[in-house]
Protein backbone atom coordinates (compact mmCIF):
# COMPACT_ATOMS: atom_id res chain seq x y z
CA UNK A 1 0.00 0.00 0.00
CA UNK A 2 1.28 3.14 -1.03
CA UNK A 3 1.49 5.71 1.89
CA UNK A 4 -0.25 8.75 1.59
CA UNK A 5 1.30 12.22 0.84
CA UNK A 6 1.39 15.01 2.99
CA UNK A 7 1.10 18.53 1.62
CA UNK A 8 4.09 21.32 3.39
CA UNK A 9 3.60 24.34 1.63
CA UNK A 10 3.78 23.93 -2.07
CA UNK A 11 5.58 20.58 -1.38
CA UNK A 12 3.70 16.88 -1.10
CA UNK A 13 6.16 15.22 0.75
CA UNK A 14 5.23 10.97 0.76
CA UNK A 15 5.25 9.20 4.04
CA UNK A 16 7.62 6.61 3.62
CA UNK A 17 11.04 7.80 2.07
CA UNK A 18 10.47 11.72 1.67
CA UNK A 19 10.19 12.25 -1.57
CA UNK A 20 8.95 15.77 -2.56
CA UNK A 21 7.21 16.88 -5.54
CA UNK A 22 7.20 20.62 -6.31
CA UNK A 23 3.41 22.06 -6.60
CA UNK A 24 2.70 25.42 -8.63
CA UNK A 25 1.74 27.92 -6.39
CA UNK A 26 -1.21 30.85 -7.39
CA UNK A 27 1.73 33.13 -8.48
CA UNK A 28 3.34 30.28 -11.00
CA UNK A 29 0.08 29.82 -12.55
CA UNK A 30 -0.61 33.34 -12.54
CA UNK A 31 2.54 33.76 -14.39
CA UNK A 32 1.86 30.99 -17.16
CA UNK A 33 -1.89 32.30 -17.76
CA UNK A 34 0.56 35.74 -18.40
CA UNK A 35 2.43 34.02 -20.87
CA UNK A 36 -0.30 32.23 -22.63
CA UNK A 37 -2.06 35.50 -23.10
CA UNK A 38 1.03 37.24 -24.43
CA UNK A 39 1.26 34.13 -27.19
CA UNK A 40 -2.05 34.29 -28.11
CA UNK A 41 -2.14 38.46 -28.68
CA UNK A 42 1.44 38.25 -30.67
CA UNK A 43 0.24 35.66 -32.80
CA UNK A 44 -3.14 37.30 -33.19
CA UNK A 45 -1.37 40.30 -34.05
CA UNK A 46 1.23 39.26 -36.73
CA UNK A 47 -1.87 36.84 -38.12
CA UNK A 48 -3.75 40.55 -38.16
CA UNK A 49 -1.07 42.36 -39.61
CA UNK A 50 -0.20 39.66 -42.69
CA UNK A 51 -4.39 39.66 -43.06
CA UNK A 52 -4.48 43.43 -43.55
CA UNK A 53 -1.49 43.36 -46.20
CA UNK A 54 -2.70 40.52 -48.05
CA UNK A 55 -6.18 42.77 -48.03
CA UNK A 56 -4.24 45.51 -49.38
CA UNK A 57 -3.08 43.47 -52.19
CA UNK A 58 -6.06 42.80 -53.09
CA UNK A 59 -7.85 46.24 -53.19
CA UNK A 60 -5.13 47.63 -55.06
CA UNK A 61 -4.89 44.64 -57.85
CA UNK A 62 -9.03 45.12 -58.24
CA UNK A 63 -8.11 48.72 -58.36
CA UNK A 64 -5.76 48.59 -61.53
CA UNK A 65 -8.02 45.47 -63.07
CA UNK A 66 -10.74 48.15 -62.44
CA UNK A 67 -8.46 50.90 -64.20
CA UNK A 68 -7.44 48.64 -67.02
CA UNK A 69 -11.65 47.44 -67.60
CA UNK A 70 -12.10 51.21 -67.94
CA UNK A 71 -9.62 52.05 -70.54
CA UNK A 72 -10.80 48.73 -72.35
CA UNK A 73 -14.12 50.02 -72.30
CA UNK A 74 -13.29 53.95 -73.42
CA UNK A 75 -11.36 52.51 -76.31
CA UNK A 76 -14.18 50.24 -77.58
CA UNK A 77 -16.41 52.77 -77.16
CA UNK A 78 -14.25 55.11 -79.33
CA UNK A 79 -13.90 52.39 -82.02
CA UNK A 80 -17.54 51.72 -82.12
CA UNK A 81 -17.68 55.55 -82.38
CA UNK A 82 -15.31 56.13 -85.04
CA UNK A 83 -17.23 52.88 -86.81
CA UNK A 84 -20.46 54.34 -86.95
CA UNK A 85 -19.02 57.25 -88.41
CA UNK A 86 -16.96 55.04 -90.99
CA UNK A 87 -20.44 53.35 -91.70
CA UNK A 88 -22.17 56.86 -92.00
CA UNK A 89 -19.76 58.40 -94.11
CA UNK A 90 -19.62 55.14 -96.52
CA UNK A 91 -23.55 55.17 -97.54
CA UNK A 92 -23.21 59.18 -97.60
CA UNK A 93 -20.25 58.43 -100.09
CA UNK A 94 -22.36 55.32 -102.18
CA UNK A 95 -25.82 57.39 -101.96
CA UNK A 96 -23.62 60.50 -103.48
CA UNK A 97 -21.51 58.30 -105.95
CA UNK A 98 -25.32 57.00 -107.38
CA UNK A 99 -26.59 60.03 -107.33
CA UNK A 100 -22.98 61.08 -109.62
CA UNK A 101 -23.51 58.01 -111.63
CA UNK A 102 -27.07 58.84 -111.89
CA UNK A 103 -26.45 62.42 -113.23
CA UNK A 104 -23.82 61.46 -115.32
CA UNK A 105 -25.46 59.10 -117.66
CA UNK A 106 -28.35 61.77 -117.42
CA UNK A 107 -25.84 64.01 -119.35
CA UNK A 108 -24.66 61.55 -121.83
CA UNK A 109 -28.00 60.58 -122.82
CA UNK A 110 -28.91 64.23 -123.59
CA UNK A 111 -25.81 64.86 -125.54
CA UNK A 112 -26.56 61.75 -128.20
CA UNK A 113 -30.10 63.43 -128.07
CA UNK A 114 -28.84 66.36 -129.53
CA UNK A 115 -29.22 68.79 -126.19
CA UNK A 116 -27.89 71.53 -126.37
CA UNK A 117 -28.00 73.05 -122.90
CA UNK A 118 -26.74 71.02 -119.62
CA UNK A 119 -26.40 71.74 -116.49
CA UNK A 120 -23.76 69.26 -115.46
CA UNK A 121 -22.62 67.49 -112.88
CA UNK A 122 -22.43 68.33 -109.69
CA UNK A 123 -24.14 71.30 -108.44
CA UNK A 124 -21.39 74.07 -108.24
CA UNK A 125 -23.12 75.43 -105.21
CA UNK A 126 -21.19 72.05 -103.05
CA UNK A 127 -19.13 73.21 -100.79
CA UNK A 128 -16.16 70.22 -102.29
CA UNK A 129 -16.64 71.37 -105.64
CA UNK A 130 -12.99 71.84 -106.51
CA UNK A 131 -10.92 68.59 -107.45
CA UNK A 132 -9.26 68.87 -111.54
CA UNK A 133 -9.76 72.69 -111.32
CA UNK A 134 -11.31 74.99 -114.08
CA UNK A 135 -10.91 74.04 -117.64
CA UNK A 136 -9.28 76.88 -120.16
CA UNK A 137 -11.67 78.48 -122.25
CA UNK A 138 -11.72 76.82 -125.74
CA UNK A 139 -11.02 79.14 -128.84
CA UNK A 140 -14.37 78.66 -130.67
CA UNK A 141 -16.18 76.47 -128.21
CA UNK A 142 -17.59 76.50 -124.91
CA UNK A 143 -16.98 73.31 -122.55
CA UNK A 144 -21.33 73.30 -121.05
CA UNK A 145 -21.40 72.22 -117.96
CA UNK A 146 -19.66 73.35 -114.43
CA UNK A 147 -18.15 70.41 -112.39
CA UNK A 148 -14.96 70.49 -111.39
CA UNK A 149 -14.23 68.47 -108.33
CA UNK A 150 -14.28 64.15 -108.80
CA UNK A 151 -17.16 62.63 -111.13
CA UNK A 152 -17.62 65.70 -113.04
CA UNK A 153 -18.93 65.93 -116.52
CA UNK A 154 -18.69 68.43 -118.81
CA UNK A 155 -19.61 68.32 -122.45
CA UNK A 156 -17.57 70.12 -125.29
CA UNK A 157 -19.60 72.49 -127.90
CA UNK A 158 -17.93 74.09 -131.10
CA UNK A 159 -19.16 77.34 -132.91
CA UNK A 160 -21.13 76.23 -136.14
CA UNK A 161 -17.93 75.74 -138.57
CA UNK A 162 -15.78 73.43 -136.39
CA UNK A 163 -15.77 70.72 -134.92
CA UNK A 164 -14.01 68.65 -132.19
CA UNK A 165 -10.57 67.77 -132.17
CA UNK A 166 -10.47 65.49 -128.75
CA UNK A 167 -9.70 62.02 -126.86
CA UNK A 168 -13.45 62.00 -126.68
CA UNK A 169 -15.13 61.32 -130.63
CA UNK A 170 -18.36 62.92 -128.80
CA UNK A 171 -16.81 65.60 -126.67
CA UNK A 172 -17.84 64.55 -122.92
CA UNK A 173 -14.55 65.46 -120.41
CA UNK A 174 -14.53 63.89 -116.91
CA UNK A 175 -12.86 64.87 -114.07
CA UNK A 176 -11.43 62.00 -112.60
CA UNK A 177 -8.92 60.49 -110.03
CA UNK A 178 -5.28 58.65 -109.81
CA UNK A 179 -3.68 56.42 -107.48
CA UNK A 180 -1.79 59.12 -106.41
CA UNK A 181 -4.25 61.04 -104.90
CA UNK A 182 -4.43 63.87 -107.96
CA UNK A 183 -7.25 64.60 -110.06
CA UNK A 184 -7.29 65.58 -113.88
CA UNK A 185 -9.42 65.90 -117.02
CA UNK A 186 -9.92 62.56 -118.95
CA UNK A 187 -8.09 64.54 -121.89
CA UNK A 188 -5.78 66.24 -120.06
CA UNK A 189 -7.05 69.58 -121.06
CA UNK A 190 -6.48 69.53 -124.80
CA UNK A 191 -9.87 69.49 -126.36
CA UNK A 192 -10.02 71.84 -128.88
CA UNK A 193 -12.52 73.21 -131.99
CA UNK A 194 -11.28 72.90 -135.37
CA UNK A 195 -12.62 74.29 -138.59
CA UNK A 196 -14.50 71.55 -140.25
CA UNK A 197 -14.38 70.78 -143.79
CA UNK A 198 -17.09 71.94 -146.10
CA UNK A 199 -18.37 71.76 -149.23
CA UNK A 200 -20.65 74.31 -150.61
CA UNK A 201 -23.02 73.83 -153.83
CA UNK A 202 -23.80 76.94 -155.89
CA UNK A 203 -27.00 75.46 -157.34
CA UNK A 204 -28.58 75.91 -154.37
CA UNK A 205 -26.15 77.66 -152.12
CA UNK A 206 -26.40 75.34 -149.16
CA UNK A 207 -23.35 74.31 -147.28
CA UNK A 208 -23.57 70.52 -145.72
CA UNK A 209 -20.63 69.90 -143.39
CA UNK A 210 -19.43 66.28 -142.63
CA UNK A 211 -16.91 65.01 -140.41
CA UNK A 212 -15.50 61.92 -141.34
CA UNK A 213 -13.83 59.38 -138.57
CA UNK A 214 -9.89 58.78 -139.78
CA UNK A 215 -8.65 55.77 -138.34
CA UNK A 216 -5.03 57.76 -138.79
CA UNK A 217 -3.83 61.29 -138.76
CA UNK A 218 -1.52 62.70 -140.29
CA UNK A 219 0.90 64.83 -138.86
CA UNK A 220 3.89 65.06 -141.33
CA UNK A 221 4.77 64.76 -145.09
CA UNK A 222 8.17 66.12 -146.28
CA UNK A 223 8.01 65.32 -150.41
CA UNK A 224 10.56 67.59 -152.50
CA UNK A 225 10.76 70.17 -150.48
CA UNK A 226 12.89 71.78 -147.61
CA UNK A 227 11.10 71.79 -143.76
CA UNK A 228 12.09 74.52 -141.67
CA UNK A 229 14.02 72.80 -138.80
CA UNK A 230 13.90 75.38 -136.70
CA UNK A 231 9.74 76.21 -137.06
CA UNK A 232 8.87 72.69 -136.92
CA UNK A 233 10.65 72.79 -133.33
CA UNK A 234 8.89 75.76 -132.55
CA UNK A 235 5.69 74.15 -132.94
CA UNK A 236 4.86 76.22 -135.96
CA UNK A 237 2.10 74.59 -138.31
CA UNK A 238 3.82 74.05 -142.31
CA UNK A 239 1.57 73.84 -144.84
CA UNK A 240 -2.64 74.72 -144.89
CA UNK A 241 -3.79 71.25 -145.39
CA UNK A 242 -2.82 67.24 -145.32
CA UNK A 243 -2.53 67.46 -148.97
CA UNK A 244 0.59 69.33 -149.01
CA UNK A 245 4.31 68.02 -150.35
CA UNK A 246 5.30 70.31 -147.32
CA UNK A 247 3.05 69.84 -144.10
CA UNK A 248 3.66 69.51 -140.20
CA UNK A 249 1.04 69.23 -137.57
CA UNK A 250 3.24 67.52 -135.28
CA UNK A 251 2.43 69.61 -131.68
CA UNK A 252 -1.16 67.62 -132.35
CA UNK A 253 0.74 64.31 -131.49
CA UNK A 254 -0.39 64.71 -127.68
CA UNK A 255 -3.80 64.91 -128.49
CA UNK A 256 -4.00 61.20 -129.72
CA UNK A 257 -2.28 59.28 -126.72
CA UNK A 258 -4.74 56.46 -125.56
CA UNK A 259 -4.36 53.70 -123.56
CA UNK A 260 -1.30 55.38 -121.84
CA UNK A 261 0.69 54.99 -125.64
CA UNK A 262 0.90 56.33 -128.83
CA UNK A 263 0.62 54.27 -132.18
CA UNK A 264 2.61 55.70 -134.85
CA UNK A 265 3.10 55.00 -139.21
CA UNK A 266 6.27 55.63 -140.39
CA UNK A 267 6.00 55.49 -144.71
CA UNK A 268 8.41 55.91 -147.49
CA UNK A 269 5.88 55.97 -150.13
CA UNK A 270 8.38 56.47 -152.90
CA UNK A 271 6.94 53.31 -155.28
CA UNK A 272 10.36 52.33 -155.13
CA UNK A 273 10.57 51.90 -151.79
CA UNK A 274 7.41 51.13 -150.18
CA UNK A 275 8.82 50.47 -146.61
CA UNK A 276 6.56 51.06 -143.25
CA UNK A 277 6.89 50.54 -139.95
CA UNK A 278 3.87 50.41 -137.34
CA UNK A 279 4.87 50.62 -133.62
CA UNK A 280 4.07 52.19 -130.42
CA UNK A 281 5.35 54.01 -127.41
CA UNK A 282 4.50 55.60 -124.52
CA UNK A 283 7.01 58.88 -124.57
CA UNK A 284 5.46 61.81 -127.24
CA UNK A 285 8.68 62.14 -129.28
CA UNK A 286 8.22 66.27 -128.95
CA UNK A 287 8.59 66.60 -125.85
CA UNK A 288 11.07 63.72 -125.13
CA UNK A 289 14.25 64.03 -124.34
CA UNK A 290 16.62 63.96 -127.28
CA UNK A 291 17.08 60.41 -128.44
CA UNK A 292 15.03 58.79 -125.36
CA UNK A 293 12.17 56.75 -126.24
CA UNK A 294 10.03 54.93 -123.54
CA UNK A 295 8.45 51.61 -123.81
CA UNK A 296 9.25 50.96 -127.53
CA UNK A 297 7.17 48.09 -129.11
CA UNK A 298 7.24 46.69 -132.76
CA UNK A 299 3.72 46.13 -134.28
CA UNK A 300 4.55 45.38 -138.02
CA UNK A 301 6.97 45.72 -140.75
CA UNK A 302 7.17 46.17 -144.77
CA UNK A 303 9.85 46.38 -145.75
CA UNK A 304 11.73 45.58 -149.33
CA UNK A 305 14.81 43.84 -147.31
CA UNK A 306 14.56 42.34 -143.72
CA UNK A 307 17.68 44.84 -142.50
CA UNK A 308 16.37 48.06 -143.64
CA UNK A 309 14.49 48.51 -140.28
CA UNK A 310 17.05 46.27 -138.32
CA UNK A 311 20.19 47.00 -139.46
CA UNK A 312 23.16 46.76 -136.62
CA UNK A 313 23.51 50.17 -134.47
CA UNK A 314 21.26 52.16 -137.35
CA UNK A 315 18.25 50.07 -136.47
CA UNK A 316 14.86 51.60 -135.78
CA UNK A 317 13.67 51.65 -132.03
CA UNK A 318 11.01 54.80 -132.04
CA UNK A 319 10.70 58.29 -132.79
CA UNK A 320 12.36 61.09 -130.19
CA UNK A 321 14.52 64.29 -130.60
CA UNK A 322 17.50 64.42 -132.32
CA UNK A 323 20.79 64.79 -130.78
CA UNK A 324 21.58 66.53 -133.95
CA UNK A 325 18.84 69.69 -133.73
CA UNK A 326 20.76 72.14 -136.14
CA UNK A 327 19.66 68.91 -139.22
CA UNK A 328 16.94 67.53 -138.10
CA UNK A 329 14.06 67.49 -135.25
CA UNK A 330 13.29 64.06 -134.76
CA UNK A 331 15.14 60.66 -135.61
CA UNK A 332 14.49 56.96 -135.17
CA UNK A 333 17.95 56.01 -134.41
CA UNK A 334 20.26 56.42 -131.78
CA UNK A 335 23.69 56.82 -132.98
CA UNK A 336 23.04 59.12 -136.12
CA UNK A 337 19.90 60.97 -137.38
CA UNK A 338 18.35 58.32 -139.94
CA UNK A 339 14.87 57.85 -139.76
CA UNK A 340 14.56 61.45 -140.09
CA UNK A 341 11.29 63.90 -139.28
CA UNK A 342 12.24 67.74 -139.80
CA UNK A 343 15.27 67.28 -142.42
CA UNK A 344 16.26 70.78 -143.44
CA UNK A 345 16.88 69.43 -146.98
CA UNK A 346 15.30 68.02 -149.64
CA UNK A 347 16.76 64.69 -149.47
CA UNK A 348 17.42 63.07 -146.16
CA UNK A 349 18.64 60.06 -144.48
CA UNK A 350 15.42 57.70 -144.10
CA UNK A 351 15.96 54.02 -144.31
CA UNK A 352 19.65 52.91 -144.00
CA UNK A 353 20.79 51.19 -147.33
CA UNK A 354 17.09 50.78 -149.34
CA UNK A 355 18.76 53.08 -151.67
CA UNK A 356 21.61 50.36 -152.03
CA UNK A 357 19.07 47.21 -152.11
CA UNK A 358 16.21 49.14 -153.83
CA UNK A 359 18.98 51.68 -156.04
CA UNK A 360 16.21 54.81 -155.36
CA UNK A 361 18.09 57.89 -156.07
CA UNK A 362 16.94 61.58 -155.20
CA UNK A 363 18.46 65.42 -156.24
CA UNK A 364 20.85 64.76 -152.93
CA UNK A 365 23.13 63.52 -150.87
CA UNK A 366 20.39 61.05 -148.82
CA UNK A 367 18.21 57.90 -150.54
CA UNK A 368 14.61 59.83 -149.53
CA UNK A 369 13.06 62.34 -150.47
CA UNK A 370 9.44 61.76 -149.57
CA UNK A 371 8.44 60.80 -145.58
CA UNK A 372 5.10 60.73 -144.21
CA UNK A 373 4.45 60.16 -139.93
CA UNK A 374 0.61 59.10 -139.32
CA UNK A 375 -0.76 58.92 -135.82
CA UNK A 376 -3.47 56.52 -134.82
CA UNK A 377 -6.92 57.67 -133.83
CA UNK A 378 -9.19 56.90 -130.80
CA UNK A 379 -10.86 53.52 -132.23
CA UNK A 380 -14.64 54.16 -132.45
Amino acid sequence: MTPPRVRVGGVFQSGTDGEQLRVATEADMADLSNLVDDGIKQATGQAKADLEAQVKLLVAAHAELAAKQKDTEDKLSKALGSLKEFETAALKASDANGKMAQCQKSLVDAVHSGATEFTGCPDPTDPNAGGCGEYPDVDNGVLQGHGTRRGAVRVLECKAGYDRASSSLSGIVTCNGNDNGNDEWSDGKQSRCVATTTTTTTATTTTITTTVYKPWILVYRQKNCKIDTKAVQEGKPIGNTDTDDCFSRLTTIKNFKFDAKFTFKLKYPNPKQKHEIVWSQTSDPTTSEAEKVANYKEISVEARAPWDFKHGGTKFSGLAKSSYPTITYLDGERRGYWFSIGHNAESFPGVPYSHMVNKVKCQGKWDACEVELWVKNKDQ
